[in-house]
C-alpha cells in the first residue's frame, strides 16, 4: 500500500511538470504572435534626418521574432569618441505621419564603442510590434498602415563621468555601402502575403533578403 501511494504522488508531481512545461512554451510562442487581420502593414527604418552626433540610418527587420528589429546601423558624426548609445522610437500610421501613437526608448545605454567618423551595426532588438501592437486596435482587429521610425535618443562620449548602467551588444563594423542610386522604396511587411515588399517611398532603400527579413535605409546624400 506504501508503494502504491509513492508511485501515485510521482505521477500526479509529472502530470503537473509536465503541464507546466506546456503552458511555459505555449506563452514563448504567443511572445511573437501578430496581430489578426489582413488590413494593416508595417514599414521600420530610420527617421528622414540624420542625427546630429550619431546618426542612426538603417534598420532591419525579423518578421520570425514578432518583427522585431534584429539590428541598426550606427554612425558617428562627431570628432569624439563614442562610449554609449540610447535608442529612441516612435509609430504612427503613414497617412497622419505627425500623430506619434506609441513611443519608446531603450531603458539602458547600449555599450557601443565608435570612433569619429566611424560606422557599425549594432545587433539588438529595440522594439518588437508583437509586443506593442495591442493598443492600437480599435474593434477585433489592427487596421492601417504603420511605420516604426528610429533614432539615437541620447549619447555618452568617451570622456563622460556620467554614471550610467551600460548593457553590452554585439556590434561589428559596418560594411562599405555599395555605389547606386536611391531606389526610393522601403520594406513594408503584408500579413495578407506573409511576406515583407518593397514599396515607394522617397529617399529609402529597401534591402530585401528574404520574405522575413528585410532591411530599411536612408538614401545616401538625402538628408545631407
Amino acid at each position: 500500500m506504501k508503494k502504491l501511494s509513492i508511485l501515485i504522488a510521482l505521477l500526479i508531481a509529472g502530470a503537473s511538470l509536465t503541464g507546466f512545461d506546456h503552458t511555459s512554451n505555449h506563452s514563448q510562442t504567443n511572445e511573437n504572435k501578430l496581430p489578426d487581420g489582413k488590413n494593416w502593414s508595417l514599414a521600420c527604418g530610420p527617421t528622414p534626418g540624420r542625427g546630429a552626433m550619431v546618426d542612426l540610418f538603417k534598420v532591419s527587420t525579423d518578421a520570425d521574432k514578432g518583427l522585431t528589429t534584429a539590428a541598426v546601423w550606427l554612425e558617428n558624426r562627431t570628432k569624439q569618441g563614442v562610449a554609449s548609445v540610447k535608442i529612441g522610437w516612435k509609430v504612427f500610421e503613414k497617412s497622419h505621419p505627425g500623430v506619434t501613437l506609441l513611443n519608446g526608448e531603450t531603458p539602458q545605454f547600449l555599450a557601443v564603442r565608435l570612433s569619429p567618423g566611424e560606422k557599425r551595426v549594432v545587433n539588438y532588438p529595440v522594439v518588437s510590434f508583437a509586443k506593442i501592437y495591442r493598443p492600437l486596435i480599435r474593434g477585433n482587429e489592427l487596421e492601417g498602415r504603420y511605420k516604426i521610425e528610429l533614432w539615437v535618443s541620447n549619447v555618452i562620449f568617451d570622456d563622460a563621468t556620467i554614471n550610467a548602467q551600460f548593457v553590452k551588444v554585439a556590434n561589428q563594423l559596418a560594411p562599405e555601402e555599395e555605389e547606386g542610386g536611391c531606389s526610393n522604396q522601403e520594406c513594408d511587411w503584408r500579413p495578407d502575403q506573409q511576406c515583407y515588399k518593397c514599396v515607394a517611398s522617397t529617399g529609402s532603400t529597401c534591402s530585401w533578403t528574404g520574405c522575413n527579413s528585410c532591411g530599411n535605409g536612408r538614401c545616401r546624400g538625402y538628408a545631407d
